[in-house]
């Protein structure tokens, strides 16, 4: 898929969920426990969620080969302006 939001992500499914998790983490921020769990849960869920990416990343070179190559030189992994040809 390289259209729609596509163009711009790779992962916009983990893109979002990791703003989510951010929000919750950010919304009635003090310096409380549950505060301070959301903050860690979120860099735990960042690290997760980028190790999944390169794991997907890697079977999915192996499948596609050349025309996944091209999809990776031209759209950001996370969030960017589309690659230029």
């Amino acid at each position: 898929v390289i259209r729609g939001i596509h163009r711009y992500s790779r992962n916009p499914l983990y893109v979002g969920w990791a703003l989510v998790i951010l929000g919750m983490a950010l919304m009635g921020w003090s310096t409380n426990t549950w505060s301070v769990a959301f903050v860690i849960y979120f860099l735990v869920t960042l690290v997760y969620f980028h190790w999944t990416v390169t794991l997907e990343e890697g079977f999915l070179l192996d499948k596609y080969g050349d025309s996944y190559r091209d999809y990776l030189n031209s759209t950001a992994r996370y969030f960017g302006m589309p690659g230029r040809k």
